[in-house]
């Protein structure tokens, strides 16, 4: 059941990517650091509607295509982020098709490769005569290391200090008496109570294990109504250390909903991807104080 569900969904996401947005995964062998991330398409990826990303973390993500893939007139904005370490095809971090757009100011960018050339942190496709021919423009973040939390210290590098307003050493959320530490629990809740405006909070230090619940019923968790807020202890932060890992994927998020909320997650090793995100040019999905690694 767990391999025909992924290559369902291999063949679902890679429709859309190559056939629709003409959008090469140019599949073939990569050779993988034990510790990175690997994901067939992107660890983010968007159809349509916008995509906030705040505060937010990539490292080592390694992606047949980009860490984040934006499409079908999608909109994203980017802003205070660290890309350190990732690896794609066609851009080793933010890929953005012709006829979408992206806004990003104070992101910072270290080692970010790509497989096939240039553009290890943002490629811009303005056309595509063919599936493997994408024409289009590079741009790297320049921001200061000082943007990556203190507490990330990523891959070595050390920042300044702590961005404006942050605290060096943030101490974690007391334990939540109604919480989740179970993916299955978690995933549950959100089905039987899909409805506008819900909060549901990660405890603590939890790590819930998607890959331990392959059922399609359950994996991934799937996100409708509008203002719903998942977070990571009761301020949503990441030094809190919830982590989300395993699975085909993580989130699927459809339907078109505003306001969805992603706060304070750690999220590592979906197999095909982490957040899939579809919607028309209404829906908003927002990533505050997340990390992929």
């Amino acid at each position: 059941m767990f391999h025909l569900l992924l290559v369902w969904l291999f063949l679902i996401v890679r429709s859309l990517f190559l056939h629709t947005y003409h959008v090469t995964f140019l599949l073939g062998n990569i050779n993988l650091n034990p510790k990175d991330v690997s994901v067939t398409a992107a660890s983010v990826s968007v159809i349509g509607g916008t995509v906030v990303f705040g505060g937010t973390n990539f490292y080592g993500n390694v992606a047949e295509m980009s860490v984040i893939g934006v499409f079908h007139g999608g909109h994203a904005t980017i802003s205070d982020s660290c890309f350190v370490n990732n690896k794609g095809v066609r851009s080793g971090s933010v890929l953005i098709s012709a006829g979408s757009v992206l806004e990003e100011q104070n992101n910072f960018g270290f080692n970010n490769t790509n497989l096939n050339g240039a553009c290890g942190d943002v490629f811009l496709a303005e056309s595509c005569s063919s599936d493997n021919n994408c024409i289009g423009s590079c741009s790297s973040f320049d921001a200061p290391i000082s943007v990556c939390r203190v507490t990330d210290a990523p891959f070595g590098l050390q920042p300044e200090g702590p961005p404006a307003g942050a605290s060096a050493q943030p101490s974690p959320s007391p334990v939540e008496t109604d919480c989740f530490s179970d993916w299955k629990d978690l995933s549950r809740a959100i089905a039987s109570s899909n409805e506008a405006g819900r909060t549901f909070v990660i405890c603590p230090s939890a790590v819930l294990d998607a890959s331990a619940y392959p059922d399609a019923s359950l994996t991934p968790i799937v996100l409708r109504s509008d203002d719903m807020l998942i977070q990571c202890g009761l301020d949503g932060l990441n030094s809190n250390n919830c982590t989300i890992t395993g699975g085909v994927a993580h989130f699927r998020i459809s339907g078109s909903p505003k306001g969805v909320k992603l706060s304070g997650l750690t999220m590592r090793g979906a197999k095909l991807v982490s957040v899939f995100a579809a919607g028309d040019t209404d829906a908003v999905t927002i990533f505050s104080n997340c990390v992929w690694e």
